[in-house]
């Protein structure tokens, strides 16, 4: 089942009392299915609900009832108040973000799928080839050997290295939910494992090897989705085409290379592809 956002208008609102804090969208975390919202019963059943929170505040404009991602035991999920509707929101995302890391660790652990999550989305994703794993690893086996990265301080790199992890990130248009899997992520510490799945902590640079039919997603969906949720450096190596490409964009613009380079990134460290 897919994410569901409903925005309703509450009638009845003007009987309210007025005894709580001025906010003006009410989010409800009421999990809701798409066919209790079909049927007329049902729904006027959660509207009572919805008038019966509305009383607890004043000059309600909007409601947000979030249904369900999929039918699974989410831990904290359910109806909630908040005073606050900043706290609301990061309440929300949290939640969210519970939901799709169970789902996740469902598909990886249970099923042997993989998924990504676009735009609240999930999305299947396709094995990859031999030739793009062999070149994931040859790239993760160059930037892992620390002592011979010297960043622009002078100091040995430290930066901590990923492979094939899930990463949150944020659409900077619609504010939905993206899960990616990169195939390379480096950070500058260690990220903390605040979920068993996604991390929320994001890479400084991330490295995407194509794979044949991703063109569009890492060269185009990517770039923004990437650079707007403050990556420094996103490359993009192709070793699809007889001259085997590499795009650097960082938030200055992008560099096209062919073939071996040594590139600089962000950070200071060199990156030897």
């Amino acid at each position: 089942m897919t994410s569901l956002l409903v925005n309703v208008q509450v009638r009845g609102l003007n009987l309210s009392f007025r005894s709580g804090p001025t906010t003006e969208v009410l989010c409800l975390l009421n999990m809701v299915t798409e066919e209790e919202l079909r049927d007329d019963e049902e729904f006027e059943d959660i509207m009572e609900d919805v008038r019966e929170e509305c009383r607890k505040y004043d000059l309600v404009k909007s409601i947000e009832i979030p249904g369900p991602i999929m039918v699974v035991d989410v831990p904290e999920v359910g109806k909630k108040q908040e005073k606050n509707i900043n706290k609301c929101e990061e309440n929300m995302l949290n939640q969210n973000i519970k939901s799709y890391d169970k789902i996740i660790h469902i598909f990886d652990h249970e099923l042997n799928r993989k998924i990504e999550i676009e735009n609240d989305l999930s999305v299947e994703i396709m094995s990859p080839t031999i030739r793009h794993q062999d070149v994931v690893l040859r790239t993760y086996d160059l930037f892992r050997d620390r002592k011979t990265r010297i960043n622009k301080s002078g100091n040995i790199c430290k930066c901590f290295i990923t492979v094939d992890v899930n990463q949150y990130f944020m659409n900077p248009q619609t504010r939905a939910i993206c899960i990616k899997r990169p195939d390379i992520s480096i950070y500058y510490d260690k990220p903390v494992e605040k979920y068993s799945c996604v991390r929320e902590s994001v890479p400084h640079t991330i490295i995407e090897v194509i794979n044949e039919g991703d063109e569009k997603k890492d060269y185009v969906t990517n770039v923004n989705l990437y650079l707007c949720n403050n990556v420094d450096d996103y490359i993009v190596i192709n070793p699809l085409n007889d001259k085997y490409s590499i795009c650097h964009y960082t938030t200055n613009g992008s560099i096209d290379c062919i073939g071996k380079q040594i590139l600089k990134l962000t950070c200071g460290c060199p990156l030897d592809i």
